[in-house]
């Protein structure tokens, strides 16, 4: 071969076109030769375009251009070959042209790795809360909210899912996500009082979190606070995902009530105070009591506070120490028991001052309350005398009338008398109507001292007006007190429909015909008017048909305290205490508790009505006047006490504490000393006021010993020159006029005498008398007649000198 090659079989590959020859020897070693022109043909020169570098995850589309068909070495058999490598590859591609020639090239597609982005930042916020979220690992940033930064601050509302796409610097993407999960804010609540009083606490408990601070630095979920101010407490409570939430509470601190005791805080023992609390709603007295006024009787220094309530429910204390002087020990000296016609010195010590009383004409001594009882409706009545032994016992009758509402009084320079109302009459008109009356306390005589007059009636020809005439006392200086009312009536049914009380007021000291009445509104408090209510309803049951029993209820007889300031009652049916302000003229009524209910509350025959109060030794007596029992009345709350129930029954009428006057000329003798000559036993009353004011009062009984009443016996006639044997008697002791002291002597005048003996008894007492004796001469006889006789004749003699002869 031309190209050297020996064998039947010659590869060429010729660059260019070439002609190769060949000489052939045969096996006759014969030669020839030939030549054939190799054309070459350029083989195509392919080319590949598209991206040759890619992100990772994306594809490039490899375009083959150069020949008529392509095979790739991916075995792509098109022109264009889309890859999408995961990693750096190298593809060729085979282009066969029309002449059968291949060329070949390739590409390398460079595959970047895509960028893996992050995001840091809080992916569990609360709501309300924002966070910052940024992102890493390239160049750029597109989230998806739009921002394009590597750092984003978001606040969502709820739960939301963030993501970025990041752009590194071969522009290759990644993307990736956070989801902020939105936790709910915890709602916090506080409970607790935010109304208090200043100087309470109170307790308020957070709920709604795991943790608590509090304005005031507490960290526990119940905080107990004091403000001495209305203070807001805020607290932030942290629920188990870190979320906070705050609430806030106002304590109101209302300011305590101020409050206030007046009354006197110096009192005598025996005596009673009424103390008024003021500066609150409701009290409470360390006593028990419950209401703004009490009425109090230490017997010793004692202190008593108050708590009252205010509006608000807030509570203040105050005390009063009531200081209890002790009464004065009262010494009285002086001969305690004389002889009838003496008189004896009393002298009495213990204090500065001293009244006598009782020193009367009469010697009347006062004891104990009186009573008029009897049957109403114009039936006999009896003046009666409760003893302070409480004995009932009658002074005597006052006829066929209607008295009551009794008080009893000594006027200046008079004796003392019972003062009382008497209805005038028992038709209707009468029945409302009534004359004052003055009844002797020793004798019960009664005498009318003229009408009273009716009180005003505002309500103008539909009005009535009347005079409670079950009603009165009176005071230390002589006002007589007693009610009396003025109703608006309805003409077709005889309802009331408005009424308006009085307080009637006389002085008795000018009584007149009780027509200086004053009258005085009296204000009826919303706690009294249901009671006040049924005592009208009551009256104008009676004023209709006096002839009936009146129904139980209402004021059937008062008392007046010792200060003078209160008039007190008890309602029975309706079982409660009445109690009527004389300064303030309003009333005030209390429930009775219910232990009282086993002696009010029934109506019948008999009544429950307390138709006689009074004071005895400032105790609070109410006399059950239907049923003959007597009680102690507290005079807080009303609560009864029996104390007996053996006084006759169905009395009607009220009582008069009785009180020594004094004097009927100028009142008490106000010294020390007194000389006194009663003619019979009586009690002497002293009463002494010491620095202190306390007054105390003793008794004094003169025992009046009656004059021994002495005799002379023997014989009181005798002759001169006898003697005679007087004996006395009647005493214990005696002395003679003549000198002796003995009850019988010898005497023998020689002319007539009168012989004395005072007697003495075993009392002391002394009395005299005499007995005149008689001494008759002795007869001097004569014998007269012839003196000289004959023996044995007779003479006859004559005696003269006496009325008696003897031989």
């Amino acid at each position: 071969m031309s190209n050297g090659a020996t064998t039947a079989t010659n590869t060429v590959n010729p660059s260019v076109t070439t002609t190769y020859s060949v000489t052939t020897t045969d096996a006759n070693g014969c030669q020839g030769s030939t030549s054939m022109t190799v054309t070459v043909i350029p083989l195509p020169t392919p080319s590949i375009t598209g991206d040759n570098v890619i992100c990772n995850g994306e594809s490039t589309t490899l375009t083959a251009t150069g020949g008529s068909t392509y095979v790739w070495s991916n075995g792509a058999t098109t022109a264009t070959n889309t890859v999408n490598p995961s990693a750096t590859t190298t593809y060729s591609v085979t282009t066969t042209d029309a002449n059968g020639c291949q060329g070949s090239t390739s590409m390398t597609v460079t595959v970047n790795p895509l960028p893996t982005p992050s995001i840091t930042g809080d992916n569990v916020i609360c709501n309300g809360e924002s966070t910052t979220l940024t992102a890493a690992d390239g160049s750029t940033y597109v989230w998806s909210n739009g921002a394009t930064t590597a750092t984003i601050t978001v606040n969502p509302s709820v739960t939301t899912t963030y993501s970025v796409t990041t752009t590194d610097a071969n522009g290759c993407q990644g993307s990736t996500s956070i989801t902020v999960t939105v936790n709910p804010l915890p709602t916090p609540s506080i409970t607790g009082d935010n109304v208090i009083c200043n100087g309470e606490s109170t307790t308020l408990t957070a709920a709604g979190g795991s943790t608590y601070v509090w304005s005031n630095g507490a960290t526990t979920a119940t905080n107990t606070v004091n403000p001495s101010a209305t203070t807001t407490y805020s607290v932030t409570t942290t629920d188990a995902n870190g979320c906070q939430g705050s609430t806030s509470m106002t304590v109101t601190v209302n300011p305590l009530p101020t409050p206030s005791i007046t009354g006197d805080n110096v009192i005598c023992n025996g005596e009673s105070t009424t103390l008024t609390a003021a500066g609150g709603s409701t009290y409470v007295w360390s006593n028990g009591a419950t209401i703004a006024t009490i009425t109090v009787n230490p017997s010793a220094t004692t202190t008593y506070s108050v708590t009252t309530t205010d509006a608000n429910g807030c509570q203040e204390s105050t005390s009063m120490t009531v200081t209890v002087n002790p009464l004065p020990q009262i010494l009285v000296s002086g001969d305690k028991e004389i002889c009838q016609g003496e008189c004896t010195e009393l002298t009495a010590s213990g204090g500065i001052s001293y009244e006598w009383s009782n020193i009367m004409a009469s010697g009347y001594r006062c004891n104990g309350s009186f009573f008029v009882g009897g049957l109403q409706g114009g039936a006999n009545q009896s003046l009666y005398n409760i003893t302070k032994d409480l004995q009932l016992k009658e002074i005597g009758p006052l006829g066929n009338n209607n008295v009551n509402g009794i008080a009893y009084y000594c006027q200046s320079n008079s004796t003392p008398f019972i003062y009382g109302m008497k209805m005038k009459g028992t038709s209707i008109e009468d029945a409302v109507k009534a004359n004052l009356v003055q009844i002797n306390p020793n004798t019960a005589n009664l005498i009318i001292l003229g009408e009273i007059p009716q009180p005003p009636n505002p309500y103008g020809i539909a009005g009535t007006t009347g005079i409670m005439a079950y009603i009165g006392e009176s005071s230390k200086d002589g006002k007589y007190y007693f009610p009396a009312v003025s109703a608006l009536i309805d003409p077709l049914t005889f309802s009331i429909l408005d009424y308006t009380m009085y307080l009637g007021v006389i002085d008795l000291n000018n009584h007149g015909n009780g027509s200086n009445v004053t009258y005085k509104p009296i204000s009826i408090l919303p706690a009294c008017k249901p009671h006040m209510d049924a005592c009208i309803l009551a009256f104008q049951n009676y004023a209709l048909n006096p002839a009936s029993r009146e129904p139980s209820g209402g004021i059937q007889d008062w008392a007046l305290s010792s200060d003078e300031e209160t008039l007190y009652s008890f309602f029975g049916i309706e079982n409660a205490l009445f109690r009527l302000n004389l300064i303030s003229m309003t009333t005030n009524c209390t429930a009775g508790p219910s232990n009282n209910l086993s002696f009010v509350g029934q109506t019948g025959v008999q009544t429950d009505e307390f138709g006689g109060i009074y004071f005895e030794n400032n105790e609070l007596m109410g006399y059950q006047v239907d049923r003959g029992r007597l009680f102690k009345i507290n005079q807080n709350d009303g609560t009864l006490s029996l104390v007996t129930s053996d006084f006759p029954k169905d009395f009607r009428g009220d009582n008069a504490t009785c009180t020594d006057c004094g004097m009927t000329t100028t009142g008490p003798i106000n010294v020390a000393e007194i000389t006194v000559c009663p003619t019979e036993n009586t009690t002497y009353i002293v009463l002494v006021t010491d620095t202190n004011g306390c007054r105390n009062s003793q008794e004094v009984t003169i025992i009046v010993n009656p004059l021994p009443t002495p005799s002379i016996t023997g014989d009181n006639i005798i002759c001169n020159g006898e003697s005679t044997t007087l004996t006395a008697t009647g005493g214990s002791t005696y002395v003679w006029s003549n000198g002796a002291t003995t009850a019988t002597i010898t005497v023998n005048p020689s002319t007539t005498t009168t012989y004395n003996v005072t007697i003495t008894d075993n009392n002391g007492c002394q009395a005299s008398t005499s007995i005149t004796i008689t001494v008759n001469p002795i007869p001097t006889p004569t014998i007269v007649g012839n003196g000289i006789t004959c023996k044995g004749s007779s003479t006859t003699l004559f005696a003269i000198g006496g009325s008696t002869y003897v031989e």
